[in-house]
């Protein structure tokens, strides 16, 4: 299991409505203010890691310091919202 890498509001305070809309922005790779202050240089992150990437990764400086993905940040927390919205619904 992922270890979140951002510090973000607890899910639990969030109504299914605010869970639901939050879960439809970060599935289009936007970061919901809602969540709280976005991870470190989010908005030039690549979506996720390609295959066919890593010769990228070493010909850009900045991937290759700077190996994480938006889906790093993303993943862990849509899964989240995606379990409380089950448990929810029961």
């Amino acid at each position: 299991m992922r270890k979140r890498m951002t510090k973000i509001e607890p899910l639990n305070n969030f109504s299914e409505e605010e869970l639901r809309s939050i879960y439809k922005r970060l599935n289009r790779w936007e970061w919901d203010a809602r969540l709280g202050k976005p991870p470190v240089m989010f908005e030039i992150l690549e979506r996720y890691k390609k295959p066919h990437s890593i010769r990228r990764r070493f010909e850009n400086f900045f991937r290759a310091i700077w190996p994480f993905t938006k889906a790093d940040y993303i993943e862990p927390v849509m899964q989240e919202i995606r379990i409380l919205l089950a448990e929810r619904n029961r």
